[in-house]
């Protein structure tokens, strides 16, 4: 003997079709946040790159010395240093890979123009300034820009400043 379900107990089309509307609508929801959530990603990771790149610059410069050292590359794991006089205004711009490597420096139209070296994933440029107001003191600045395949307008730049104790016989 066949039982008979009562009236009523299954879904009917227009319930189904609710249903899936109602998911669709939250599925979509949710999918939309991936872009955000990639771009956020990206941004937090070249901050956290500008971060480690300026400390490694500011770690390495040292104007009681007279001058400052600069790394300008890597060459079989030893870094390659330019000396610039800790007193004078002083501008240089070098390449970083991912790692937060130097790569090479750049010439100002090379800096200037979208690079399409793929290892290169900040343009770095350091200034050095005398202390405007008082003698002994100089400002550094360190600009993490980035990408690199932009022109140089169109890049996200980080700036960083520490201000430095140099010597009263350094000119």
């Amino acid at each position: 003997m066949k039982t008979r379900q009562p009236r009523g107990s299954a879904f009917t089309i227009l319930e189904l079709l609710v249903a899936v509307a109602l998911f669709a609508v939250a599925a979509g929801g949710l999918l939309s946040l991936f872009p955000v959530a990639h771009l956020t990603d990206q941004e937090s990771e070249e901050e956290t790159r500008a971060s480690l790149i300026a400390a490694g610059i500011f770690d390495a410069m040292d104007p009681g010395c007279g001058s400052l050292r600069i790394a300008s590359g890597v060459a079989g794991g030893i870094p390659r240093w330019e000396t610039l006089p800790a007193g004078n205004p002083n501008r240089m711009t070098v390449a970083y890979d991912s790692a937060c490597e130097p790569l090479r420096i750049l010439t100002p139209s090379e800096a200037e123009a979208p690079l399409a070296d793929i290892r290169i994933r900040s343009v770095v440029t350091v200034i050095t300034l005398p202390g405007d107001t008082v003698q002994g003191l100089m400002k550094a600045e360190v600009r993490v820009a980035s990408p690199p395949s932009a022109p140089h307008g169109r890049r996200r730049e980080r700036c960083f400043v520490r201000i430095f104790s140099v010597p009263w016989n350094v000119p």
